[in-house]
């Protein structure tokens, strides 16, 4: 309730300034004339919604990557995951360059990035997997092979 009061203001003074005319009008050329991109024809602007998809899926493949490996380097005490997971934070070091090397280009290369990433954060996790059922670890319920600490008495 809290939350959708100042939501209710806030659409009803878009609507306050947007129903008259003259604001109407000049709100319009204002957008049309800084930002073309938004009135595009649908040919010219799926290849644009293509490449924003694009970026969302290789953010979120990053991201699992990384908090996987986070995860391993934590529950297995192994600083060699952690060490693999830091570079994919400096995925982001692209975007000054997508002037540069255009839209295409850069989504594409961000997204092969972040596939490798994922790839080499699962293949270490199949390896970890395997290195603890061949060690026959885990004698305390955790990954790491130590004793769950911190649920309290269960």
């Amino acid at each position: 309730m809290l939350i959708s009061i100042p939501l209710l203001i806030n659409y009803v003074a878009y609507y306050a300034l947007l129903s008259s005319p003259s604001t109407h009008e000049a709100v319009y050329t204002l957008v049309y004339t800084h930002y073309p991109q938004l009135f595009l024809p649908p040919a010219q602007a799926l290849p644009l919604i293509g490449f924003s998809v694009l970026e969302r899926i290789a953010s979120i493949m990053l991201h699992t990557a990384w908090g996987y490996l986070a995860v391993l380097a934590a529950t297995s005490n192994r600083k060699l995951y952690l060490y693999v997971a830091l570079p994919m934070g400096l995925a982001d070091f692209l975007v000054p360059f997508e002037g540069m090397m255009g839209l295409p280009m850069s989504e594409t290369t961000l997204f092969i990035i972040a596939s490798l990433f994922l790839t080499i954060a699962l293949i270490l996790g199949s390896k970890h997997k395997n290195t603890i059922a061949a060690e026959g670890e885990n004698p305390g319920g955790s990954p790491s092979g130590r004793p769950l600490s911190g649920l309290g008495q269960l």
